[in-house]
């Protein structure tokens, strides 16, 4: 047995995805399901057939990403994997529905990072055995990172602009933001109404509030 590393071949900015599928159906399968994700997205497929023609099987609704797509496949060789190459989408589109094809077994990387395919390979043929997906961390985060990850997320719109609260943890939280809410004489009916809105849109469930009214 021997391995060897196979770059995937591919700009800087595009989106790859890398599995292990079986049976030759897989092809238009894949094909559809990244097709019903969206109109806009963009991509080209390719699967090695492992029996029979040994053929790399090509589809996508691009030439370049397809063409791409096919010689990178054939370049890690290896029995049933496949190559997805994504444009005007994103691997968090389409991962479940490409995990969801019955022919698909795994997925070994999705990312838009350079990557390098593992493979071994003996008498009877190639596998892969895994990836190196981008380079290695440098550390672990600190508070400052914490904060500019979560920002990262709501900016590009994955995360709601606000933090779900604790039911025991609302009432304080709403009394730091609106101390007026609190005070006699300051929570009307409509105040309230506006309250419990506002603690069911954050977490999903009513949260009693004992709003005194004098």
């Amino acid at each position: 047995m021997s391995f060897v590393v196979v770059p995937i071949d591919k700009p800087a900015d595009m989106n790859v995805i890398i599995g292990q599928a079986h049976f030759i159906k897989t092809v238009e399968d894949l094909h559809e399901a990244l097709a019903g994700v969206s109109s806009h997205l963009r991509f080209g497929l390719a699967f090695c057939e492992a029996s029979s023609a040994r053929l790399v099987r090509r589809s996508g609704n691009d030439d370049e990403l397809t063409g791409l797509a096919a010689a990178n496949a054939l370049a890690i060789g290896a029995g049933h994997a496949f190559v997805i190459l994504l444009r005007e989408g994103f691997p968090i589109n389409v991962l479940n529905p490409v995990k969801a094809v019955p022919e698909v077994c795994t997925v070994f990387c999705a990312t838009a990072n350079q990557v390098d395919v593992l493979v071994a390979v003996t008498e009877r043929g190639r596998g892969i055995i895994g990836v190196i997906d981008g380079l290695p961390p440098v550390g672990i985060e600190q508070e400052s990172d914490v904060a500019d990850r979560r920002s990262l997320l709501r900016a590009f719109g994955y995360k709601l602009l606000h933090h779900p609260c604790r039911p025991q943890a609302a009432d304080a939280g709403i009394r730091a933001m609106s101390p007026r809410l609190t005070e006699p004489h300051a929570a009307d009916a409509a105040s309230s109404v506006r309250l419990h809105e506002y603690l069911r849109a954050l977490e999903g469930q009513t949260v009693a509030l004992n709003l005194r009214s004098e």
